[in-house]
């Protein structure tokens, strides 16, 4: 899968965007329930997708917040942490 993205600065974590305040943040072991309700929700990603099976997939919080501001998925291979970036993304 090929990534087109531009970066236009790299923050710490999340950056409240009309203020320009760096938030702090937590993250946590997301649920089945949160993963399905982010694909009600029009996210693009099938965090249900077979690749994932094994891995843990997290989810980034403002402190204090319920509201999913991200997901990554991630499982330890062959000693390493791997981060998945396999093509799960739907159209």
């Amino acid at each position: 899968m090929k990534l087109d993205i531009i970066i236009d600065k790299l923050t710490p974590c999340l950056e409240e965007v009309s203020t320009g305040k760096i938030l702090q943040t937590t993250f946590s072991i997301a649920t089945d329930r949160d993963v399905s309700d982010l694909v009600k929700k029009g996210w693009l990603f099938d965090w249900t997708d077979a690749s994932l099976e094994k891995a843990n997939i997290y989810k980034l919080l403002v402190k204090g917040e319920a509201t999913i501001q991200g997901l990554v998925a991630a499982e330890v291979v062959k000693g390493a942490v791997y981060v998945h970036t396999d093509s799960i993304a739907h159209t």
